[in-house]
C-alpha cells in the first residue's frame, strides 16, 4: 500500500506578522498577537467622570407578562389544554375561569371553588392545567379566561400583570 508522508513544518515567524501603524505613524511596528490574545483600541482625550449610582436611576421593571394558550379545538368529550408561562421573575397567582356546566377539570382540586381553578406560576415558569368538555359544551363556542391575577417578589415587591393569549375554544358536535 502506498505511505503518503506530508511536511508539516511551522511556518516562518515572519509571515506570522502584519504590517500595521496608524495614521499618526505609519509603518509602525507590527505586533504578535496570540490565538487566545485579544486587541483593543484606547480612546485619545479625557473621558467624563462616571456618573454616580443613585438607587432611583434604575427602576426594576414591575411589570409580569404572562402567556395564555387554550387548546382551540376539540372533539365532543375531549380534553382542553390551558397552557400559562411566567415570563417574568415575580410569582404569579391567579385562578382559570371557566363554566362549570360545560368544563371540568381532569383532575379536580380540593376545595376548589366551582368554575374556577386556582394556579401559581413561579417566576420563569409553565403550568398546565387540563379541563374535560362536558356534553353540555357539544357544538359550543366557550371562553376560558384567566381572572385575579397578582403578582409579587421576593421581596415582597408587587406588579401589574399583562395576559397574553385568548380563550376560546370551540367544541365539535358528535356525529
Amino acid at each position: 500500500t502506498p505511505r503518503i508522508v506530508r511536511n508539516l513544518a511551522l511556518p516562518d515567524s515572519a509571515l506570522t506578522r502584519l504590517a500595521s501603524g496608524t495614521d499618526a505613524a505609519p509603518g509602525a511596528f507590527s505586533s504578535l498577537i496570540k490565538g487566545s490574545g485579544t486587541a483593543g483600541v484606547g480612546m485619545t482625550g479625557a473621558a467624563p467622570p462616571p456618573a454616580p449610582f443613585t438607587p432611583n436611576a434604575v427602576a426594576p421593571s414591575t411589570e409580569a407578562v404572562v402567556r395564555f394558550d387554550v387548546t382551540p379545538q376539540v372533539p365532543a368529550g375531549g380534553t382542553v389544554s390551558v397552557s400559562l408561562k411566567n415570563d417574568s421573575g415575580l410569582t404569579i397567582k391567579g385562578e382559570v375561569e371557566y363554566d362549570a356546566t360545560k368544563l371540568t377539570p381532569a383532575q379536580p382540586l380540593a376545595g376548589a371553588p366551582v368554575g374556577r381553578f386556582p394556579v401559581e406560576l413561579l417566576p420563569r415558569g409553565e403550568k398546565v392545567v387540563a379541563l374535560r368538555a362536558l356534553p353540555a359544551a357539544n357544538g359550543q363556542v366557550l371562553n376560558i379566561s384567566i381572572g385575579g391575577l397578582t403578582a409579587s417578589g421576593l421581596n415582597g415587591e408587587t406588579g401589574s400583570v399583562r395576559l397574553d393569549g385568548t380563550g376560546l375554544l370551540t367544541v365539535d358536535a358528535p356525529r
